[in-house]
């Protein structure tokens, strides 16, 4: 049995409860953090740190499980990655864990299994990011059917984010953008790739129950195979090009509901 302390209040605080209650998982929600195995940041970067500041010698030895991006300046610790491609190890390294939730996840996700999978190898990648509203924080006045461009900041971070987590690229171009989805974040890639040995389309689904992902083949992906199922976490289809031998992988998470269920999987790992 884990004890857990959440802050803050918002949207990820409130499904996290749901999920935990639900499922009658091995884990109690505290309200005394000094008694917390994991201390779970759920508000936004500036509440998150003006917390861990408040409460550094009461946290103590406890797990930090950030939502937020504030870990920008702290080093990233991507575990469940890691552990999905066989590369455990590093979690034991990170007393703050991040989580690979936002936009960088739909393009590292299926990139990494690309390489890992089919030893995809290429010269360029170039990706767009469309999220939905619920990436737009407090600002969620988007005018229906409306797309803009986010901020140039968040655009670098996102990038070298993926930078740092795809291994076999030389150049990889990204532009990040909001629009009307529902919940979510959409990812078009397209890779060039002349020298892969996958020479057929796919359609892939991350199972965290089993961590591992499902493989469908499939004759050809077109764009009516496409669709953001808010009950997938994380679902991806991989379109071969033969004429100039590249890939188009459209690539979808759910950016609420990824988060929790990483955090959660770390957590069960934890408890062996």
């Amino acid at each position: 049995m884990k004890n857990i302390y959440i802050h803050g209040r918002g949207e990820i605080s409130t499904r996290l409860k749901e999920i935990i209650k639900e499922r009658e998982k091995n884990i109690n929600i505290l309200d005394d953090v000094q008694q917390s195995d994991f201390v779970f940041l759920t508000s936004d970067e500036n509440k998150n740190e003006k917390f861990l500041n408040a409460n550094h010698e009461l946290i103590g030895e406890s797990v930090i499980i950030d939502f937020s991006s504030n870990f920008k300046n702290r080093g990233i610790g991507v575990y469940i990655l890691d552990h999905l491609f066989n590369e455990r190890g590093r979690e034991k390294k990170h007393k703050i864990i991040t989580l690979p939730a936002c936009y960088a996840s739909s393009v590292i996700i299926p990139i990494r299994f690309m390489e890992k999978n089919f030893l995809v190898r290429g010269s360029e990648i170039s990706i767009v990011s469309v999220g939905g509203k619920s990436t737009l924080g407090k600002n969620k006045n988007l005018q229906s059917g409306n797309l803009r461009l986010s901020s140039s900041k968040s655009e670098d971070y996102h990038l070298n984010e993926i930078k740092n987590h795809t291994y076999n690229f030389e150049n990889i171009y990204f532009k990040l953008l909001v629009g009307d989805l529902k919940e979510g974040i959409l990812s078009i890639i397209n890779i060039k790739c002349p020298e892969s040995n996958l020479k057929y389309d796919l359609e892939v689904t991350l199972d965290l129950k089993k961590e591992e992902f499902l493989v469908k083949t499939m004759q050809s992906v077109s764009m009516e195979n496409i669709s953001n199922n808010n009950e997938e976490v994380s679902k991806f289809w991989v379109r071969y090009n033969a004429g100039n031998e590249s890939y188009d992988i459209y690539s979808y998470v759910n950016n609420l509901n990824l988060p929790i269920e990483l955090a959660l999987k770390y957590i069960e790992h934890s408890c062996e």
